[in-house]
């Protein structure tokens, strides 16, 4: 299947907000497609900040719900944005990764039916027997159709706030999938195990390895753990993507942005 829209979530914290405009520059530039982002907010929509957000893609707004962390509720909220898009081909991803190449997610999504939902790199947790693990994958370039998004994460057609509140207290493989856990204790990842696990249809989900992990390490990602930038590597697209620094660093970023012949101006909210 051929992507069509990557989605992006936020709140108002600023160590993931800021890296919005950045993101989506360079995610349009690489994919050439279209970008939406789930922002979690009590802002209204002709707000100054709102604004500035929609000139990078478009911007849907989501109240705070009471009963939930804040964090939480922007994690699953890349999930019903999804479904919005009913036709399209609809890529999660974090708000802090980086794309910063296109054959990896293309190659892989070409092994993809229209009816299916990619789960890529299932191979972070190979060997995990323990029940905290068996089963997931990363929530970053899980891919679907947005209808298909729909039949996984709200079959009964409900509002936004009512999606969300059914996963209050939810246990259904482990006790990390209760939205209203603390944010530490609660995994988008367990989340959509325990969703997929009650579709009916849930033979549809392809597991794709990523092909650069050695366990939970991307050896073809810029790490904010260890941030260093080969100019060669990525002027040959050997990096996958680059997890951002937090806060945003515009000095740590200048090597990309003047690869993607950015300007400080063009990523400022």
């Amino acid at each position: 299947m051929k992507l069509n829209r990557f989605i992006y979530s936020t709140d108002e914290n600023p160590n993931y907000i800021y890296s919005w405009p950045l993101v989506s520059k360079i995610t349009r530039k690489i994919f050439d497609c279209d970008i939406s982002l789930a922002f979690i907010t009590n802002k209204n929509e002709d707000d100054t900040l709102v604004q500035r957000m929609k000139e990078f893609g478009n911007v849907h707004l989501f109240k705070i719900i009471d009963g939930m962390p804040i964090g939480n509720q922007a994690k699953v909220s890349r999930m019903f944005t999804a479904t919005l898009y009913p036709d399209e081909v609809c890529v999660l991803n974090d708000v802090d990764l980086l794309p910063l190449q296109k054959d990896f997610l293309v190659n892989l999504l070409d092994a993809v039916p229209s009816n299916g939902l990619a789960a890529i790199g299932r191979n972070a947790y190979d060997g995990a027997s323990e029940i905290g693990l068996s089963g997931k994958f990363p929530m970053i370039y899980t891919s679907a159709m947005g209808k298909i998004f729909k039949e996984i994460v709200n079959p009964n057609d409900l509002s936004y706030e009512k999606t969300l509140k059914q996963w209050i207290n939810m246990r259904i493989i482990d006790h990390k999938e209760a939205i209203n856990n603390s944010h530490d204790c609660f995994s988008d990842e367990s989340l959509l195990r325990a969703l997929i696990h009650l579709w009916r249809d849930n033979n549809r989900v392809i597991y794709l390895n990523r092909p650069d992990f050695i366990g939970m390490r991307a050896t073809k990602r810029i790490d904010r753990a260890n941030w260093n930038i080969d100019k060669e590597i990525l002027n040959n697209n050997g990096y996958i993507d680059a997890h951002l620094p937090k806060p945003l660093n515009i000095d740590m970023l200048k090597i990309i942005m003047e690869h993607f012949n950015l300007l400080s101006k063009d990523i400022i909210l």
